[in-house]
């Protein structure tokens, strides 16, 4: 776990062959000899005869690498030497390379049959780790680098390309349907696809769900393969199948998925990885969203004489997202009953003072305006929270979603649950929850402001209770909280939750915890005597 040293020597002769030192100034010195046989100064690329004449450079340039940068996606530059530039020179463009060059094929299988070490194989799988204080040297594994380089070049004309848009769509507490495209046309096709389903973590209903067990009547019924743990769902169907429904999962469960192409020489590498939670037992069954209508307010301008067709198209149109001051100069002779019609005959003050609107904008959400002058221009800028309380007001919009909880707290993700609104749930499409770390520690801080920037609070959509909330900083407290969406737009937000992550030193003390006990489950079911040798896993 300590720093790694690497000593490179660059164009080698046989004069350099000799003992080398590698030596620890410490008391007493550590040091370690080793010996370096030249045998040839011929350069490695006379040795290699490609077998693709694949065209790397384009992907590199979709992709904007830079232009020094492009010799690392030529084969022939890298076998050369000829390059051109230093590693560090083109670090950022580095991940962007080596992706291309594996061209979303598995090239690994060739990289071990060719004794390509573990710790060298990211490349052949179009990964790419930047360099620091405690990462192995890439220079570590330029001797494999021919080898490597000789993979992927066969691989690009004998491996097939990845199936194009995987979707997975979870339908009940045990089963997902997995579906995908076609890849596109390539001198090597798909013989059959592979969907490779890895359950990540159980987790334990949240309080509301156990709590309302005692109401039901129904009784959960146990799959075939309650009790036994699975460690990875492997699938083959035929390359004309572009859809599977994996059944028999176990419910609350999270699966990462993967979908890939497969034919005799090998396989692709997945286009991305799926994470998808199956359902509770005890979820209530699925509605059809319901469509609700909005007042008629332009006919009501029309009847109290609105007769402007700018006023009727974007003032009188609950609609309307947006208004600017040219609309409230044209309409300010309609003024009272344009905002009159907006209003329905109610009064929508106290939302707009809750909103933050500036007092005379709150005469605009009573609907009590005899004209308009130009002090009510700066009301523009807040007429999305306006049209929003009027939105309220019509009852159209779905209340704040009820009894909403964090639960199954681990060191890097949580379990968010929550029961539907009150009011028009059934017209409900998405939920979007919104958090934030409180005071979090540096590191935390920096991966924070990597992923979202500045920004306050970072918001996920979740068609669905319950939802994971992941990647998440170890030992961190967090403040969430969640609205429900419709056709007409927001609920107003839940009650904030304050929540902390568990570190990592307590996550391994609860995996120490919670480990299989093999012998005392045998001890549990009366195994006799004779056969408890067998209750071990050394056996």
């Amino acid at each position: 776990g300590g720093d790694v040293w690497v000593l490179s020597i660059r164009e080698v002769t046989k004069a350099d062959t000799g003992a080398y030192v590698c030596q620890v100034n410490s008391n007493p010195p550590v040091q370690t000899l080793f010996r370096l046989n030249v045998e040839s100064n011929k350069t490695v690329a006379e040795k290699v005869q490609l077998r693709s004449s694949h065209n790397y450079t384009q992907c590199c340039q979709d992709a904007n690498v830079a232009t020094k940068c492009l010799g690392y996606c030529s084969i022939h530059s890298l076998l050369e030497g000829t390059v051109g530039v230093k590693e560090e020179e083109c670090e950022e463009h580095l991940g962007d390379v080596v992706r291309c060059m594996a061209d979303q094929r598995n090239h690994v299988p060739c990289c071990k049959r060719e004794n390509v070490p573990d710790i060298c194989q990211e490349l052949c799988r179009g990964e790419y780790t930047a360099q620091d204080d405690f990462v192995k040297s890439h220079f570590s594994c330029a001797d494999h680098l021919q080898a490597t380089l000789m993979c992927i070049s066969e691989g690009i004309d004998l491996l097939p390309r990845p199936p194009l848009s995987p979707v997975a769509k979870v339908l009940n507490a045990r089963s997902i349907n997995i579906s995908w495209v076609h890849p596109q046309l390539a001198a090597a096709t798909p013989e059959y696809y592979v969907i490779t389903i890895t359950p990540l973590q159980t987790f334990d209903p949240p309080e509301d769900y156990t709590a309302s067990r005692a109401n039901k009547t129904t009784v959960a019924t146990k799959g075939p393969l309650d009790g036994i743990t699975i460690q990875r769902y492997v699938t083959k169907v035929p390359v004309n199948v572009t859809t599977f429904v994996q059944k028999m999962l176990t419910p609350l469960t999270w699966y990462e998925i993967e979908v890939t192409s497969e034919n005799r020489h090998g396989s692709s590498l997945p286009p991305y990885t799926i994470r998808a939670l199956t359902r509770s037992e005890f979820e209530p069954p699925e509605v059809d969203v319901k469509n609700i209508k909005l007042p008629d307010v332009m006919s009501c301008c029309v009847r109290k004489g609105v007769t402007h067709e700018r006023c009727l198209r974007n003032l009188c149109n609950p609609h309307n997202e947006k208004i600017g001051e040219p609309d409230m100069i044209v309409c300010a002779p309609w003024a009272q009953e344009a905002f009159s019609c907006l209003a329905g005959d109610y009064d929508h003050s106290d939302c707009c003072r809750e909103r933050g609107l500036p007092d005379v904008c709150v005469e605009l959400c009573s609907g009590q305006v005899s004209k308009i002058d130009y002090k009510y221009f700066r009301c523009v800028d807040y007429f999305t929270d306006y049209r929003g309380c009027l939105l309220k007001g019509y009852g159209v919009l779905p209340s704040v979603p009820e009894r909403v909880l964090v639960s199954n707290v681990f060191a890097s993700n949580v379990l968010l649950s929550w029961a539907p609104p009150i009011n028009n749930s059934d017209s409900v499409t998405f939920y979007h929850f919104y958090y934030r770390p409180i005071k979090p520690a540096r590191g935390c801080m920096t991966k924070w402001l990597q992923d979202v920037g500045d920004i306050t609070y970072k918001g996920v959509y979740a068609p669905r209770s319950p939802h994971v909330l992941e990647n998440l900083c170890p030992d961190t407290e967090y403040e969430v909280y969640i609205q429900a969406f419709n056709s007409h737009g927001t609920s107003d937000p839940s009650n904030r939750l304050l929540f902390e992550t568990i570190s990592e030193v307590e996550l391994e003390d609860r995996k120490k915890e919670y480990t299989y006990n093999l012998t005392g489950c045998c001890k549990n079911v009366l195994v006799s005597p004779g056969c408890m040798p067998l209750c071990d896993y050394n056996a």
